[in-house]
């Protein structure tokens, strides 16, 4: 191994340590690589983040592999010379990005493309520093189930994730990295079978118009043992909400937001089984419009719910 081959690998081992990435910035002076002169601007006390943004434009063919246009395809967040934060809308863009040593140490990124796709291209280069990850491009029904197991492979240091896809396939999904997940059920049958995230603690779930069965893993709380933040978006279904009422999860959880539908009537749901609910220290809920009774009864019996109309966001940290 070169010296700067093993500059490289202590710094995507330790990629806040700016020590080993001084150390990188110094061998590729050495060889006039003029990333090298981008990290010695990143990691300088006070970055001008104009002069930085000037000099990727400058230097776009070495460091963008292209011309300077990518600044605005990619709208990239530099940090320590390196693209930290990107939204992709291109398979053939994303290989770029990640295959370039500006690309190395991405923390963010945002994708709209087809997510198998995007799997492809992360199989050929994994994004060894990437922390957060959102798949908004849209598949088919009756495409194969994104594999799971095979994305966070790739994504070794992954701790948010957020997809929108049709049917995924959770089958030998183990993962101590993961904290928070979000994902947009499909019309198909809801099941976790083989998912063992150790690390969740904050679940996202939209659910479709149709009456999806939520999985029996996920409801046993076999799926994480460190969940304690359940959102529930989209079409949410009395029976949906039994299920949850009676489920083992329920009483593991610290906080449980409700922002599905009122129009499908689960309200009543919640005040019938009221007491499952009471030692949750938060719950949020969408408020129902056409029933006010139900809402100040709710108030009343659960003296921790908020009324809020705004579902809430995967959290920044």
């Amino acid at each position: 191994m070169t010296p700067l081959e093993a500059a490289w690998e202590a710094v995507l081992e330790r990629p806040d340590d700016d020590r080993a990435l001084h150390v990188l910035g110094d061998a590729l002076l050495e060889i006039g690589d003029p990333l090298g002169e981008l990290v010695e601007l990143g990691l300088a006390p006070n970055v001008d983040l104009d002069q930085v943004h000037q000099y990727v434009a400058t230097h776009a063919r070495a460091l963008l592999g292209g011309e300077e246009s990518r600044l605005h395809l990619w709208g990239p967040m530099f940090e320590r010379g390196f693209v930290v934060k990107a939204t992709i809308g291109f398979r053939t863009e994303l290989e770029v990005l990640l295959t370039l040593p500006i690309g190395r140490l991405l923390r963010e990124l945002r994708v709209n493309e087809v997510p198998s796709a995007v799997l492809t291209t992360l199989k050929r280069t994994p994004a060894r520093c990437l922390e957060r990850l959102t798949l908004t491009g849209s598949t088919s029904t009756v495409d194969a189930p994104l594999p799971v197991a095979q994305l966070l492979a790739t994504t070794p240091r992954l701790e948010r994730l957020h997809l929108d896809v049709a049917s995924l396939d959770w089958r030998d999904t183990t993962n101590s990295t993961l904290r928070m997940l979000g994902f947009e059920l499909g019309a198909r049958s809801f099941d976790m079978a083989g998912a063992r995230l150790e690390a969740l603690e904050a679940l996202y779930l939209t659910l479709p118009f149709a009456q999806t069965r939520l999985g029996e893993e996920l409801l046993s709380g076999e799926v994480s043992p460190r969940l304690q933040t359940l959102t529930i978006a989209g079409a949410m279904w009395p029976s949906q909400l039994e299920l949850i009422s009676h489920s083992a999860l329920l009483p593991k959880l610290r906080a449980l937001h409700l922002m599905g539908e009122t129009a499908t009537g689960w309200y009543p749901v919640l005040l019938q089984r009221v007491e499952a609910f009471r030692h949750l220290e938060k719950i949020a809920m969408r408020p129902d419009p056409n029933h006010p009774e139900w809402v100040t009864a709710v108030r009343e019996l659960l003296p921790n719910a908020t009324m809020i109309t705004e579902t809430p966001a995967l959290p920044a940290s």
